[in-house]
């Protein structure tokens, strides 16, 4: 029976061996009742179980082998019967107590550290394998692993660093070293290792991943032809297709606008495309489709608050406020954070010279929040409530954020801005944006005149006034210059060039330098922008604005060289205009210039333009049209715009610098104004306290400037 019994049994072994798992199973089986204590038996079946998985039935085997041999062997089967069970506690457990572990023990008993997030212990494990000597290259990769792990990443670069330089042509290691330099903020190592990884095996992942990094460094050349290979594999891969409608737009937001266009209908109803393509109406202001979108979106999304909020910011835009209103309380049903809506109601409260409810919004909502709050800042600006704004203006500067309150707002804004969707900005990104968001918040307070300048002797302090807006704002806020000057002759002023040779002979008093020119600002005692003066300067109110009567003149010297010019030298009334701003900061502001056609129609006149810079083509071909003498190219500066506009009967012109100028030098101005008026002018319709020779003509209805026109013609002709 004895010798049967050994054949049956290397019967059995070899359909073990060959691979007929369940046949040698079925054998070992019947030899088990002829024989249940042999132990040779016992062993095999053990182990064609747990390459079965059968890994209870293997391991109640092996502990019964164990009780009977004590063989340490046997105790490592019992190891790596619980590692492939995930049963690390006793992986850990099972190999303390075997006294000669080899390197693969070692390993087993290392991984289950790392499973169990004990990276430390892992760690030194395979530190010991390398002292001993007992390693091999796969290990230096796994201690690279155990430290990222554990986001040690300069140990962990340190390894896979030498593992790479043996195995440079494995693409694991450069994913591994591309995430490394990604943990450290060197995008272009992590770039680099990303490309050598997609040379060793190229796909439209890596490729992806590697257009957005070039796009990230501004290679958008680069990140194209990724991008485009992407596509090319995969027709299906919309993130590519939106980066590629992303970098166009950049470029040109209309060939931007196309590809968006044609991604809608390659994608229909696809939420991300979608918000998308309302962006990018909204950013070449072509609101009643972006609001055509949003309405989409509403139908596909319906309990989203931000669909809601983009048919409101639309209906905001086209100037329809109480269908405005009505869409953001609809929001305000599937959102907990109502800030932005009522923020919105609150603005258009305003814009409807409403501004005691627009207050009343913030003020039993958000009080908390008023300190925090620029919209509600600039409510209050357009409410003349200037003592109110200065003290949420030093608040918002000198770092009363806590970080808590920066890390909830960067959240909230980064959700507003991805629509729920990681697709705008990556969060790592967005996060070391917060960070450099948040030190700038704490250390901008020193950009701004302290109170403490009043109880003390001010003769001697040294204050530089630096640009930080726009020129109407360096125009507008120079008078406070003669306030400042009560307090302290010890002033220097920082101009653009262009502003230079005004300031120069208007301001002989002061220290005026040209932007550009290096300043140590340790010299200086204090420092403030422009606009800082009217916040920092306690004598100031929005009640009673000084000098209000001309503080601006011109060398008469220059205006009387621009009188030689023959274009001059005519007895008609001379009307100066001026059109259009920045597009992408002014298009409410800005007037088309076939607008004013009708003022052409006016006895005895000639229109003179004082526009400067060229911003569109359409505009240029309708100005060449017109019976309009351009004086651009006789203007180098404001000092020659001034000298112009002292020959000019009126100026003609919209909210920019040209106006304040004009204001400041007591020229008559009619002053255009859009319906949603900038806060500086008030609720003003007719006169205004910032100049005494500026009449405001604005608009009675959104968008509508022919009446506008017509008013302004009419008062041209009395």
């Amino acid at each position: 029976m004895d010798g049967n019994f050994e054949k049956l049994l290397n019967d059995a072994y070899k359909l073990h061996i060959s691979g007929q798992l369940e046949d040698a199973k079925n054998a070992y089986e019947k030899l088990i009742k002829i024989n249940p204590d042999d132990v040779n038996l016992l062993n095999l079946y053990a182990q064609l179980n747990f390459a079965l998985k059968n890994y209870d039935i293997s391991l109640k085997i092996f502990y019964k082998i164990y009780e009977e041999t004590k063989l340490e062997e046997i105790k490592i089967n019992i190891l790596k019967n619980y590692f492939a069970k995930s049963d690390y506690e006793n992986v850990i457990n099972t190999a303390q107590t075997i006294s000669n572990k080899s390197p693969d023990i070692l390993r087993l008993e290392a991984k289950s550290y790392i499973e169990l997030k004990n990276y430390q212990k892992a760690i030194d494990i395979y530190l010991n394998l390398i002292n001993l000597k007992l390693h091999n290259e796969e290990d230096i990769f796994n201690l690279s692993l155990f430290y990222s792990y554990a986001k040690d990443y300069d140990n962990s670069l340190k390894y896979a660093l030498e593992f790479y330089s043996k195995n440079n042509n494995d693409k694991s290691i450069c994913l591994h070293l591309s995430f490394l330099y990604e943990q450290k903020n060197d995008i272009h190592n992590q770039l680099e290792y990303l490309k050598k990884a997609a040379d060793i095996s190229p796909n439209t992942d890596l490729y992806y991943n590697i257009g957005v990094l070039e796009r990230q460094i501004g290679s958008e050349d680069a990140a194209l032809n990724y991008f485009n290979e992407v596509v090319k594999a995969n027709p299906q891969h919309k993130l590519a297709f939106l980066n590629i409608a992303r970098i166009y737009q950049n470029r040109d937001k209309k060939i931007g606008l196309d590809i968006y266009e044609k991604l809608s209908k390659k994608f229909p109803d696809d939420l991300m495309i979608l918000s998308q393509l309302y962006l990018a109406y909204k950013n070449i202001f072509m609101n009643e489709q972006a609001y055509r979108i949003a309405l989409q979106i509403i139908d596909i999304d319906k309990e989203k608050s931000y669909s809601y909020i983009y048919a409101a910011d639309a209906l905001f835009s086209l100037g329809k406020y109480s269908e405005a209103i009505s869409m953001y309380e609809k929001s305000q049903n599937y959102s907990d954070d109502n800030e932005y809506s009522d923020t919105m109601i609150a603005n258009i409260y305003s814009i409807l010279n409403q501004g005691e409810k627009a207050v009343e919004i913030f003020k039993t909502k958000y009080p908390h929040l008023l300190s925090k709050n620029d919209n509600y800042a600039y409510i209050q600006m357009c409410e003349r409530n200037l003592e109110e704004v200065r003290d949420i203006m030093h608040l918002k500067n000198t770092g009363t954020h806590t970080e808590d309150e920066l890390d909830k707002r960067a959240i909230q804004y980064f959700y507003k801005l991805n629509i729920d969707k990681k697709y705008n900005i990556n969060e790592q990104t967005f996060k070391q944006f917060k960070t450099n968001k948040s030190k700038k918040d704490i250390q901008s307070a020193r950009y701004y005149i302290k109170k403490d300048l009043y109880g003390h002797n001010p003769d001697n302090k040294r204050i530089l006034i630096y640009n930080k807006n726009g020129m109407g704002d360096i125009i507008m806020f120079s008078r406070y210059l003669f306030v400042l000057e009560k307090h302290t002759k010890n002033i220097t002023v920082q101009v653009p060039k262009a502003m230079f040779r005004l300031f120069k002979y208007n301001f002989p008093q002061f220290d005026i330098i040209q932007e550009g020119e290096i300043i140590n600002e340790n010299n200086y005692d204090y420092t403030s922008s422009f606009f800082g003066l009217l916040f920092n300067l306690e004598e100031n109110t929005l009640k009673n604005i000084p000098y209000s009567k001309p503080y601006i003149s011109i060398d008469d010297a220059l205006v009387k060289e621009k009188e030689n010019y023959d274009f001059i030298k005519n007895d008609k009334k001379k009307i100066g205009i001026f059109w259009m701003g920045n597009p992408v900061l002014m298009t409410s502001r800005s007037v088309k210039p076939d607008k004013f056609k009708p003022l052409f129609d006016i006895k005895n006149s000639q229109l003179y333009s004082f526009q400067i810079e060229h911003f569109e083509k359409e505009s240029e071909d309708i100005k060449n049209s017109l019976p309009l003498f351009d004086l651009a190219p006789y203007i180098t500066d404001y000092a020659d715009t001034a000298a112009f506009l002292k020959k000019m009967d009126v100026l003609v012109t919209i909210d920019t610098s040209i106006a304040n100028l004009a204001g400041a030098m007591g020229i008559k101005t009619f002053l255009l104004l859009p319906f949603d008026s900038e806060w500086r002018w008030f609720h003003d319709t007719e006169t205004t306290p910032w100049y005494d020779s500026i009449r405001i003509f604005k608009q009675h209805i959104p968008f509508n400037w022919d009446e506008v026109i017509e008013r302004v013609k009419n008062e041209l002709t009395v």
